[in-house]
């Protein structure tokens, strides 16, 4: 009974937060979560790059089909496949990404999926005709779709409700942010490598510059504790919610049993009504 006080109040207090009073006590998590979100950065920079890969000059001679007024373009129907693809791809990532978590948490499943867009982008930056790089999308848009799921997700179960607003925001802004990067780079290659294959190459090549540095910091990242008390690790949810608070000793102890009970609950409470609603 106390304990089920403890997380009411405990409930309560984070309704009742403020922004500037969540960001002094949370820091970390928000920082954490900035992190986990910027891996969007890649899937806005690369569903912006198709779309101005098509104008590309050198893309259309190698890729493209001879039209009656004497130039390359690359058909409708190719362009609407491509972008299809994409989503086909994010869509199948987006239905494992569920299993993946269950099973390796939001870190390790976050790695693998940097690990796979690695792999996978060599298939884009090798291309040899459109059909590679519609297997290539798909395939790129597997791991883009678990980004998606996983930086929201990580986000709502590591900040109090006072930063979830705006970090899970902050996810819509780094689609933007790689929308605007891959303007810039295709302004260079159209100013610069237009009729060089560098001009579609060099695009693909950037996007192995994110996987790296990033799966450090995922790898580096507190497990959410969420998934932790859901696998009965209460010892690392623990040492998670340490390193996700930045309150001072003596009260950060009390404050993190308090969070895992609220956590215990709230995963019972849920189990509960499954089991109500599937009988």
């Amino acid at each position: 009974a106390d304990a089920v006080e403890d997380a009411k109040e405990s409930d309560e207090s984070d309704k009742q937060m403020s922004f500037v009073q969540a960001l002094k006590q949370y820091p970390k998590a928000a920082a954490w979560s900035v992190l986990i979100s910027t891996t969007l950065v890649m899937e806005g920079y690369d569903t912006a790059l198709l779309n101005a890969l098509f104008a590309l000059p050198v893309f259309q001679q190698k890729f493209g089909q001879l039209t009656s007024a004497g130039h390359y373009e690359i058909t409708a129907q190719w362009q609407l496949g491509l972008n299809m693809c994409i989503s086909v791809g994010e869509i199948i990532g987006l239905q494992f990404t569920g299993f993946a978590v269950e099973r390796l948490g939001n870190r390790w499943t976050m790695i693998v999926a940097l690990f796979l867009l690695f792999c996978f982008n060599f298939l884009l930056y090798f291309c040899q005709n459109l059909a590679m790089i519609a297997v290539g999308l798909i395939l790129s848009g597997m791991p883009w779709g678990a980004f998606q799921s996983l930086a929201v997700s990580y986000a709502s179960e590591v900040c109090p409700l006072a930063l979830r607003y705006y970090l899970t925001t902050y996810v819509n802004m780094c689609w933007i942010f790689g929308q605007i990067f891959a303007s810039g780079i295709m302004k260079n290659s159209q100013q610069n490598l237009a009729n060089s294959d560098l001009g579609y190459k060099l695009p693909f090549a950037l996007q192995w510059i994110w996987p790296a540095p990033l799966a450090i910091g995922v790898y580096l990242a507190p497990e959410s504790p969420w998934w932790l008390v859901r696998k009965d690790k209460l010892a690392e949810a623990r040492k998670s919610l340490s390193r996700l608070s930045s309150l001072k000793k003596e009260g950060k102890e009390i404050a993190v049993n308090v969070m895992v009970e609220k956590i215990k609950i709230t995963i019972e409470k849920e189990a509960l009504e499954k089991n109500h609603s599937g009988s």
